[in-house]
């Protein structure tokens, strides 16, 4: 059964941007950070319930408000030179995001790579949701 991954505006339920995805479908974020301008990517996905689940979170090194110990979920490590936690299965109802002008968000899903900031505008704060259309 198909699900949109549909991203809003604050206070608002009509949505800016949605993509068909179906229940088993991954899609990574992935944005510069705001403080060391390094690169950091998350990767989620589409659960049965409507629920968006962390799966996992790579970066060059610590900064302010990424992990750099053990984590509470998920299994720390390295991959190809970069800190990686894989296997957090953290589950979200949505995921609140404010779009960067500098951090140049990303979503990618299928190959196909959409910057945020060409369907909201920077500085704006939305929120992504699975919906399930009748």
């Amino acid at each position: 059964m198909p699900y949109f991954l549909e991203f809003f505006p604050k206070n608002s339920y009509e949505p800016m941007m949605q993509l068909r995805v179906y229940a088993g479908d991954k899609f990574t974020i992935s944005y510069i950070h705001s403080y060391n301008k390094t690169p950091v990517s998350e990767t989620f996905l589409i659960g049965k319930d409507c629920k968006i689940v962390l799966k996992e979170t790579e970066y060059e090194w610590q900064a302010v408000g990424l992990q750099d110990t053990y984590p509470i979920r998920g299994v720390w490590g390295y991959k190809d030179g970069n800190i990686y936690i894989s296997e957090i299965n953290e589950k979200l109802d949505n995921i609140p995001l404010r779009v960067g002008i500098i951090a140049n968000h990303k979503l990618t899903y299928k190959n196909k790579i959409i910057p945020f900031l060409s369907f909201a505008k920077g500085g704006e704060l939305i929120n992504i949701e699975v919906k399930r259309h009748w």
